[in-house]
């Protein structure tokens, strides 16, 4: 295969674990990229596992604008049962099912998404010669399953890097070589890596000794989405709440990492000096998940069953809709890389109480397009709840340079180009190797 600086219509491969219908951050992310590039003129080839290929056939959704392939898995039985240091290797067998079918594509480049799918696309890429780029849509420590106590002890001994395997918590043999090694050089395989986050890319290159292949490239949100009027009638009809009901919304998965135990128990406090508030939170609460269990024991501890509302999962395309009913958007997160829930909040004009983690600081200016308050602390999500909805001034600020931020940082036309250079740029220097 021979790359031309002329030829401006590329083959692109994307390989992810999750597309839209999905609802987070990376199958938006990889849904409106699929789509801008084939709009664009690039032809686009798809590949994700089949139980995303059935759940896009069975919502009849396979008229992408794009070509969709199912990765096919081996025929093992107990396949996923697989774990320790071997979680390696079936990465390897589900390229080798896969490679040839892939190789008679032609494609000029693979782009990998998400981290399992990150790992499967830099093996893939060798085994039919093209350049590959991952995105890292996680923070360093999620991504290479660095454990928290650990760093902090290596933090200690004075090493400027964690070494993943001098804390007692870190006792598996098998795991410390999946973590320090084997991961690691999936990673570091790529021809290029993309993080969304300029702090997590400085920490990847201080810390984990990564290469200068790393490029930051932040997530970006589509304006025109988020064009509409104020207050969906339906929603607040569905949801059975009134226009006078002040509205905090929470959109993300219910995990422990996005500290929504923190928001709830933040509420009782907001209550008391915000008459008539409600808490919308997507998602519903599973009795089989123990952390869920734990959310409806603290709703029913404080007696919040009637200011909470878990109102289910939202098509993408009615997104826009659940932002319009909101007075704020809460973010209560331990962990993050560049959360896309933020981005979407300021084009949807409503303003925004998260955490001050790093990577949330690389979009987030305390007091100027949103409040910080700090990871795990409800005294301080009550009071910039309560300071925000009592000073419509402050509110209205918010809201005004928080557009400003992502029409000028963070629009999707902005951000996108940034991805096709990169393509346009290791394809050359890939075939251009002697």
């Amino acid at each position: 295969m021979m790359y031309h600086s002329k030829i401006k219509k590329l083959r692109i491969g994307i390989v992810t674990r999750w597309f839209w219908p999905f609802i987070g951050g990376p199958a938006i992310h990889v849904y409106e990229l699929v789509n801008w590039l084939a709009q664009k003129g690039h032809e686009v080839h798809l590949l994700i596992p089949p139980e995303e290929y059935l759940g896009l056939k069975k919502k009849k959704s396979l008229n992408l604008p794009c070509v969709v392939h199912y990765i096919r898995y081996p025929e093992i039985k107990d396949f996923f049962k697989i774990g320790g240091i071997d979680n390696w290797t079936y990465y390897f067998k589900i390229a080798f099912r896969n490679a040839q079918y892939i190789r008679n594509l032609k494609l000029d480049i693979l782009h990998g998404h998400t981290p399992n799918f990150s790992y499967l696309t830099n093996i893939l890429g060798k085994m039919i010669n093209v350049p590959t780029i991952i995105t890292l849509h996680f923070s360093a420590r999620l991504g290479l399953s660095i454990d928290e106590k650990c760093l902090l002890y290596c933090q200690s001994m004075g090493l400027d890097r964690c070494l993943n395997c001098g804390h007692p918590g870190i006792s598996n043999i098998k795991e410390k070589i999946w973590n320090i090694g084997i991961k690691r050089i999936f990673i570091q395989s790529a021809n290029r890596i993309i993080t969304t986050s300029k702090l997590i890319k400085n920490n990847l290159i201080k810390h984990y000794k990564f290469m200068n292949n790393i490029s930051r490239v932040p997530n970006w949100v589509d304006l025109q989405r988020f064009k509409f009027t104020k207050d969906d009638p339906g929603l607040l009809n569905k949801f059975k709440i009134n226009k006078k009901e002040k509205i905090i919304l929470y959109c993300g998965h219910i995990f422990e990492r996005k500290g929504i135990e923190y928001l709830i128990q933040a509420m009782p406090e907001i209550s008391r000096n915000i008459n008539d508030c409600k808490l919308l939170i997507t998602g519903e609460l599973n009795s089989k998940d123990p952390f869920h269990t734990k959310i409806g024991e603290l709703i029913n501890h404080l007696r919040l069953e009637n200011n909470i509302i878990f109102i289910g999962n939202f098509e993408y395309k009615d997104m826009p809709k659940l932002y319009s009913i909101a007075d704020l958007f809460i973010l209560p997160s331990l962990e993050e890389a560049q959360p896309l829930v933020l981005l979407e909040a300021m084009a949807a004009r409503v303003p925004i109480v998260t955490t001050s983690l790093d990577p949330i600081k690389d979009v987030i200016k305390d007091g100027e397009n949103g409040i910080l308050v700090k990871p795990g602390n409800s005294k301080e999500i009550s009071k910039a709840t309560i300071r925000i909805l009592k000073d419509n001034k402050l509110m209205q600020s918010l809201v005004q340079k928080g557009y400003k931020t992502v029409k000028q940082k963070f629009s999707k036309d902005k951000v996108i180009p940034k991805i096709l250079k990169i393509y346009k740029q290791e394809i050359g220097k890939y075939f251009q190797k002697p």
